[in-house]
């Protein structure tokens, strides 16, 4: 997946500010904000294109992939890595999913810094 802004050549990202905001001012650039049904389902659609790209890059797009999965398990705060795929899932998704990780990674994609979430960690 080519990463979401190089779809986008008139649109100057800067890669240093949170995800959330560029994607706010592409869309507003590109018309995609308002009331209208039809603007919020383009903002929905592409706001789900960036994230997916964003999540790629981040943790890889192969869920088969050991290292993705131990990039994802280490970014949650586990201080022992499974050595398998199913295992990472398996405490990932009691980790991430049912303990507010979902919340930190958006955060994190968002921009706050990572020693601030420090808070999500405490969760098992």
């Amino acid at each position: 997946m080519p990463l979401y802004w190089s779809l986008f050549p008139d649109f100057d990202h800067n890669p240093n500010a949170p995800v959330k905001d560029e994607f706010r001012r592409l869309a507003k650039l590109k018309g995609w904000m308002g009331k209208r049904q039809d603007k919020k389902e383009k903002y929905r659609q592409e706001w789900g294109k960036c994230f997916s790209s964003e999540f790629e890059k981040h943790y890889g797009g192969d869920a088969s992939s050991l290292a993705g999965w131990h990039s994802l398990c280490s970014e949650v705060g586990l201080e022992v890595i499974p050595e398998s795929v199913k295992e990472c899932k398996r405490v990932s998704y009691f980790r991430y999913v049912l303990h507010a990780g979902f919340l930190y990674m958006l955060n994190m994609l968002a921009g706050l810094e990572r020693e601030s979430m420090g808070e999500y960690r405490g969760f098992s």
